[in-house]
């Protein structure tokens, strides 16, 4: 991904609103850079959402859903208390679920999702 902000940078302005002690300006700044941030996972979102939709060949008993989380639920995921989260490794920021009807069709999918190459891992 080429960024406009450093990864420091987005890191450092997810840390700081986390912390909520900022000035109005700061604190505009970096909402625009966790913006900026999440709006960077809406193509591979897309891509992913497309990958999923040849998978299941537009099954229609499957169920396709997915999600861009908001900046305040960053914002409160990265200040919850007890926690230490960061902006730059959160692995949640996009996401999309496959409902399907029987563990036998989940198998078949994510066969056919490793097949494609684009799958890092599987877990069951």
């Amino acid at each position: 991904m080429n960024s406009k902000y450093s990864k420091k940078k987005i890191r450092r302005a997810g840390d700081s609103l986390a912390a909520g002690s900022l000035s109005e300006a700061e604190k505009l700044e970096a909402l625009q850079i966790v913006g900026y941030w999440r709006a960077a996972h809406m193509e591979p979102l897309r891509k992913t959402l497309s990958m999923l939709e040849e998978v299941c060949n537009r099954d229609t008993s499957t169920i396709l859903v997915s999600r861009l989380k908001r900046i305040d639920t960053i914002i409160n995921k990265l200040s919850r208390p007890g926690y230490s989260f960061v902006l730059t490794t959160l692995r949640d920021i996009a996401g999309c679920r496959l409902i399907v009807k029987t563990d036998d069709d989940a198998r078949r999918i994510a066969q056919a999702i490793q097949a494609t190459g684009q799958c890092r891992g599987v877990k069951d």
